[in-house]
């Protein structure tokens, strides 16, 4: 015995040697602390809903707030261009002049996010201002929205960090614009000085709820405006706070043609009071839980402990009943005529290893044979265990034959039942492992084989999925190309991004079927069943395939009965089925043609028509169109893509939903495909998988 095992053995020895009233109370103990961790990811799940609703809300309100931002900035973006525009015509800009201030005057006061605006020559002299005429004599060509623009020849539009005005002293931020003449030559610059006031009363408006903090960020970090600002706040020591706490709860969006953003930052989700509250309600249902679960469980005890005393008593006389087959050379046990057991030996519980403790007296041969399918106690040779434990009871009710099965841990065992005059059944079963070995001896062959068969799957899903991380890349990176997202490009090289996209998801869609078909294969495919509306589903089936059979020149015209009942199915794997037999459709249909879709209910079936008046094929060729990797029918419709795993795909999903999928067809007829699912009740157990083989 292994060291793992002892150690399992062991352990379990200790439990059961503990008095059953004790682990009752140590069982309790266990379950509350399973609700108390299960209500810890309760808590954690609950936390990060609000959070993703609270983030939501800020990404929202931060994309208002950053198109309003837009909008003021484009505003006085275009107004100092028009300015710059109308001076062209009176440059150089020698002395204040009556037309340049009426000009300024005449934007200043379409803007209410500006202070004022004013009129710089070449060497940063004020030349003219709103605020006043004639200006007051400032030279500003050692502020940076001055300096950069005489740097570069002119840089656009330049966004000045927030800075002391030298007319009124107060905080603002300056935009600016070159004047250039018609040879590109600086010859000054207009700039506006932009109230941050204006945008911190309108983010304390729009922003600045539930405790959200909204700022006005430049592209390098630096703060100009934000909710409830002063002008004493807009110190360096207080942005920075600002900034290191938007680092822990903020949102940020960009503000389109700017090198602004928004920041909105929000308070901690573990301090609302929803969430407080929630958990004061989640704190008092526990304490209550543990209080009942403890008092139930010292109930519980005291009963286990008195039942325990008179199972004491009738187990010693059992006791010696029972050595005397323990040393019998085959499993014996005998059921009395109920059908219950009455006693057994180790032999004969060591056969059913995985329910052996419910191998006990009292217990109903059904009951066992029920519990020893449940657990596996047999070979994985049986894929349908009703029917198999229909027979094996049906077996024991007749008495009738000798069967031979084999355990999970390998042994064959010879079963032979006999009964008593008293109506009692008495059981022998042989261990005939060596025969069974001997005969098996002769299928090496055949084992090989379906190794090979296994090798093959396993290797057809690896490379599906091996191929499929480059051809990601390669379609993400032609995506970027045919979008100029890197900047412009010619046509031509637009052409050969598209052309690398369509091919590549081409093939994407090619691997993805036979990685589909490898799984089901490989029986690896499982159903999420859930409550489904087949009209809804066939819908958006539909409305994928319209465009492409809009293109085609085919018309698509549904017949969904109103009544069509909700079924128990996979959403994902029916809408999968509906897309492949649309798509089948309108690659065989040519145009002018037209494709019906339809439902109709039965007693115990929901149906699905798709009929198209395509080509259409042999009866006798309907076989080979089932069949993985094969297509039918390419003679007459040329060009055809593909890999003929649509439909070999979608009959076996339908299979796996208990239905059924049926195609008629003629040549030059067009083709009925016909799906049946059944409509079971919530709880109700599909059949079996259906295994679909391929050759590779």
């Amino acid at each position: 015995m292994s060291l793992r095992r002892r150690i399992v053995t062991i352990g379990l020895e200790h439990i059961r040697a503990i008095p059953f009233a004790r682990r009752i109370i140590l069982l309790t103990v266990l379950f509350l602390v399973a609700v108390y961790a299960g209500n810890v990811v309760i808590l954690g799940h609950y936390y990060g809903v609000l959070a993703g609703r609270e983030r939501e809300a800020r990404d929202a309100r931060a994309a208002l707030l950053a198109e309003h931002a837009g909008r003021a900035m484009a505003a006085v973006d275009l107004s100092l261009q028009s300015i710059a525009e109308g001076l062209k015509a009176r440059l150089p800009l020698a002395k204040p002049t009556i037309f340049t201030q009426l000009l300024l005057d005449k934007y200043v006061k379409a803007l209410p996010e500006v202070h004022a605006i004013f009129v710089l020559d070449a060497d940063g002299r004020d030349v003219n201002s709103s605020s006043s005429f004639p200006p007051p004599s400032l030279n500003a060509s050692d502020r940076m929205y001055f300096s950069e623009q005489k740097k570069w020849l002119g840089v656009g539009l330049y966004l000045d960090r927030l800075q002391v005005s030298r007319v009124d002293h107060r905080v603002v931020f300056t935009v600016s614009r070159p004047i250039l003449d018609n040879n590109g030559n600086f010859e000054g610059v207009v700039a506006a000085v932009i109230d941050p006031t204006y945008f911190s009363d309108f983010y304390g408006r729009r922003g600045g709820q539930q405790g959200n903090v909204v700022l006005l960020e430049r592209q390098d970090g630096a703060i100009l405006a934000g909710t409830g600002l002063s002008d004493q706040d807009l110190t360096e020591g207080h942005l920075k706070a600002l900034s290191k706490h938007a680092k822990a709860y903020a949102t940020r969006a960009k503000i389109h043609g700017f090198p602004a953003r928004i920041i909105l930052i929000g308070k901690p989700v573990i301090t609302s009071p929803q969430f407080l509250s929630f958990c004061a309600m989640d704190v008092g249902l526990l304490l209550v839980m543990t209080i009942i679960a403890w008092w139930l469980a010292n109930a519980a005890a005291r009963e286990a402990t008195a039942v325990e005393r008179e199972a004491g008593a009738r187990q010693t006389a059992e006791a010696r009943l029972l050595s005397a087959f323990e040393s019998a050379p085959a499993a014996f046990a005998l059921y009395d005529s109920d059908d219950r057991l009455v006693l057994s030996n180790g032999i004969y519980r060591s056969f059913f290893a995985p329910i052996k403790e419910l191998i006990v007296p009292g217990k109903t041969f059904q009951e066992l044979s029920e519990a020893a399918v449940r657990h596996h106690a047999f070979a994985d040779g049986h894929s349908d265990e009703r029917e198999f434990l229909r027979w094996r009871l049906d077996q024991h009710r007749l008495g009738i034959g000798e069967p031979v099965l084999q355990l999970r841990d390998g042994r064959w065992i010879l079963m032979r039942e006999r009964r008593t005059k008293e109506n009692d059944t008495v059981l022998f079963y042989s261990d005939i492992t060596p025969l069974k070995e001997r005969e098996e001896q002769l299928g090496l062959a055949r084992q090989q084989a379906e190794h090979a068969s296994q090798a093959k799957t396993a290797f057809l899903a690896n490379m599906s999925h091996e191929l499929r991380t480059p051809l990601n890349a390669i379609i993400g990176f032609s995506e970027m190309i045919e979008r100029k997202v890197l900047g412009p490009i010619s046509e031509s090289y637009r052409q050969y991004g598209e052309i690398v996209r369509t091919s590549g998801q081409h093939l994407l869609s090619i691997i993805n079927d036979i990685l589909d078909i490898a799984k089901l294969n490989a029986g690896k495919t499982e159903l999420h069943l859930e409550s489904v509306d087949v009209n809804h589903t066939i819908a958006e089936a539909i409305a994928i395939m319209s465009r492409k059979a809009a293109s085609a020149g085919i018309e698509i015209v549904t017949d969904l009965t109103p009544r069509c009942p909700t079924i128990d199915a996979d959403p994902v794997r029916l809408r999968q089925v509906m897309l492949n037999v649309l798509a089948n459709a309108v690659k065989f249909t040519p145009a002018g043609g037209r494709i019906d879709v339809a439902t109709a209910v039965a007693t115990t079936e929901l149906r699905i028509t798709v009929k198209d008046t395509g080509v259409g094929m042999a009866p006798e060729d309907i076989p080979r169109a089932l069949e993985p990797f094969t297509q039918v029918g390419r003679e007459r419709v040329l060009a055809q893509e593909g890999t003929g795993l649509g439909l070999p795909i979608s009959k076996t999903l339908i299979e796996l939903h208990g239905g059924r999928f049926e195609i008629s067809s003629a040549p030059q007829q067009g083709t009925t495909v016909t799906i049946n699912l059944p409509i079971r009740r919530a709880g109700q157990t599909a059949p079996g998988k259906p295994i679909l083989d391929i050759a590779v």
